[in-house]
């Protein structure tokens, strides 16, 4: 939004604001603070996902050498295979739902985004417009 003195007021925020300015102007902050707690929880998951990721290809790391040694004729631990098997399949779930989730998240940022930037265009040409 356009600014008078470097102060982050919208321009034209004394009294010769319009109703329609002024209610623009709520809305633009509103949507902003939304946009913050929307990019919070976006990073939030995104962290998540890459902690899962990290079990996944560790829990992979283990099931592969565990099938090597059995395919070289080696003694494995069946117990421990179908844990780590378990376990991988289960994170896997998991980290899916969490994609889903956080491309869903995703989404609803990119449109109020757009939705806000939309607002923003229109107020700075109603203060132009002054």
């Amino acid at each position: 939004m356009d600014t008078e003195g470097g102060s982050g007021t919208p321009a034209g925020s004394g009294s010769a604001d319009s109703a329609e300015e002024s209610a623009l102007r709520a809305t633009i902050e509103q949507n902003r603070a939304t946009l913050r707690r929307m990019e919070d929880k976006l990073a939030d998951l995104k962290g998540r996902i890459a902690t899962l990721n990290s079990q996944i290809e560790s829990d992979k790391a283990t099931l592969q050498e565990i099938k090597r040694n059995h395919e070289l004729g080696n003694e494995v631990d069946v117990d421990l295979y179908e844990s780590t098997r378990r376990r991988h399949n289960s994170t896997v779930e998991t980290q899916n739902e969490l994609v889903d989730e956080y491309n869903s998240a995703l989404r609803e940022h990119k449109s109020l985004l757009s939705t806000t930037n939309d607002q923003i265009d229109h107020y700075n040409t109603l203060v132009r417009a002054q």
